[in-house]
C-alpha cells in the first residue's frame, strides 16, 4: 500500500468500500428488504380503496401500520439483541409476509386491522440490524476504509428523496 495522500485516497473510495462482497450484500439486502416498511402505508391505503373501503379506514389502517411499526421495531431490536439476529430475523420475517399476504384476502369488510397489525409489528428490525453490524467497520472493511464504511451506515438507513 502507498503511503502518499494520492494512494490513500485510492484506498477509501466507495468502489474500494463496496468491493468485498459480503459489504456490497449488506447492504442492498438492508435496503431491498426495508422498502415494504415504506410501501406498505401506501399500499395499504390503495388496497382499501381499490377495493371500495372507505377513505377513514384506509387512513386508519395506514396509520395503525406506522404506529405499529414504531412500537414494534423497538421491541424486536431488543429481542435481536438479547438472542442473536438470525434466530429473530428467521422467526419473524415469515410472520410479516404471511400478514402482507393475508392483506388483500382480507378486505375492507373482513378485518384489515389485524393483517395490518401483524404486518407491522412483525416487520424486521433491518435497520438495527445494520447498525450492529457496521458498529465496528474496520472489521467488515479494513481500518483504512473505516471511516467510509461508516458514512454508508445512515445514508442507508434514511430514506431516498421523494419528488414533491
Amino acid at each position: 500500500m502507498s503511503t502518499t495522500p494520492a494512494g490513500r485516497a485510492q484506498d477509501s473510495t466507495y468502489r474500494a468500500v463496496l468491493g468485498p462482497p459480503h459489504v456490497a450484500r449488506l447492504l442492498g439486502g438492508t435496503l431491498i428488504g426495508r422498502l415494504p416498511t415504506g410501501m406498505a402505508p401506501v399500499a395499504i391505503l390503495l388496497l382499501v380503496r381499490a377495493e371500495h373501503g372507505s377513505l377513514q379506514l384506509a387512513s386508519l389502517l395506514g396509520a395503525l401500520y406506522g404506529l405499529a411499526v414504531a412500537i414494534g421495531q423497538p421491541m424486536l431490536g431488543r429481542l435481536t439483541d438479547r438472542f442473536g439476529q438470525t434466530a429473530i430475523l428467521y422467526a419473524i420475517t415469515p410472520v410479516a409476509d404471511v400478514a402482507f399476504l393475508l392483506l388483500p384476502s382480507t378486505g375492507p369488510l373482513r378485518h384489515p386491522v389485524l393483517a395490518a397489525l401483524a404486518a407491522s409489528l412483525a416487520t424486521p428490525p433491518l435497520e438495527a440490524c445494520l447498525r450492529a453490524r457496521l458498529r465496528r467497520p474496520e472489521d467488515l472493511v479494513g481500518p483504512e476504509r473505516s471511516t467510509r464504511a461508516s458514512s454508508w451506515s445512515p445514508r442507508a438507513s434514511e430514506p431516498p428523496p421523494t419528488a414533491e
